[in-house]
């Protein structure tokens, strides 16, 4: 070791500085990778616990009723799961009927594009209508929400997995 001008001495690296950041930079993208591989779960596992915290209260003021422990957590899981079918036929339908209005939205577009066009030509701004409506055409808004409708099913889906046996592990807990 070195001596410093204190008469202390100063420690030495066992590994480089740049070894030592290369190392720190591939930890956390493994954590990185590791937390997307995960995402899913942890979403799901997250989406349970929400609804058991939703649903507690319930199966709780049920039980302090004397109902029994399976009838409360019946019930209370049929609760739940009505709300969250309930929900996601309701967003299903909205998306089907938006999907739907989309085509009668599209002489709006056009309107909306012309008008635009028109200011940007007052202002000296040449433009090509057909440039504008490549970049926003009516069937690529289709496809957006024809993908988050199908996300939309897939979550609901999941929460209808998760709430079962989130309810079953309540039946655990006897009071």
């Amino acid at each position: 070791m070195e001596q410093l001008d204190g008469g202390a001495a100063a420690p030495r690296r066992l590994v480089p500085a740049p070894i030592t950041g290369l190392v720190v930079l591939v930890l956390v993208l493994g954590a990185a990778l590791l937390m997307r591989a995960v995402s899913d779960l942890i979403v799901q596992l997250l989406s349970g616990s929400l609804l058991a915290l939703i649903a507690w209260p319930m199966l709780a003021a049920l039980r302090r009723a004397k109902v029994p422990s399976p009838i409360a957590l019946g019930l209370t899981t049929l609760v739940t799961l009505s709300v969250v079918i309930g929900g996601c036929a309701i967003i299903a339908l909205s998306l089907g009927e938006l999907v739907t209005l989309i085509p009668t939205y599209e002489d709006r577009l056009l309107g909306v594009i012309g008008s635009l066009e028109t200011l940007l030509a007052q202002l000296g701004i040449r433009t090509d209508s057909d440039a504008l409506l490549n970049i926003v055409s009516p069937e690529q808004v289709a496809t957006v929400i024809q993908a988050v409708a199908t996300s939309a099913s897939n979550a609901g889906v999941a929460l209808i997995v998760i709430a079962l046996p989130a309810g079953a592990g309540g039946a655990l807990h006897r009071s």
